[in-house]
């Protein structure tokens, strides 16, 4: 490979790896906005149940807006994961056109990372667990305050 091919590439990857910080910045802040933002529409919520006469069907229609967020929020970190794989198995091709004995990160982590785990493990399973928790929750909440509301 020529000089100019080789420094395209090292330029190419510098780039992508920028591009990979910004797409898992993007997925933290998705999560962390859903759970800021259910947490706040809750509290407004839970402050108009109890002691304000019948429950009006604004906080009722409210109510259902922390599910409707979670699902945006993991479809949305979801989409950034994917992303993310895309960009990790096109810097394992470079690394395979350039590096010298199977060198470089993702290579690496294919072949020795990869292979004593059977299964993605740590922040991806809980930041799983929390979508999964943050889902139930929220239509629990909703399910509660449509038959408060409607049947109190």
């Amino acid at each position: 490979m020529e000089r100019h091919e080789i420094e395209f590439h090292v330029a190419e990857l510098t780039a992508i790896r920028q591009e990979m910080v910004e797409q898992i910045r993007q997925a933290q802040n998705g999560v962390l906005l859903s759970l800021v933002s259910n947490a706040v529409i809750a509290s407004w919520i839970s402050t108009q149940l109890f002691g304000h006469g019948p429950i009006d069907r604004v906080v009722v229609i409210a109510s259902w807006i922390p599910l409707a967020l979670t699902v945006v929020a993991w479809l949305y970190r979801a989409q950034r994961v994917e992303a993310m794989r895309d960009m990790a198995k096109y810097v394992k091709e470079i690394e395979q056109r350039l590096a010298i004995d199977g060198m470089g990160w993702e290579t690496f982590r294919q072949r020795v990372v990869l292979s004593k785990r059977k299964r993605r493990g740590g922040v991806f399973y809980l930041t799983n667990f929390v979508f999964l928790a943050q889902t139930v929750l929220s239509a629990y909440f909703g399910y509660y305050v449509t038959m408060r509301a409607f049947w109190p």
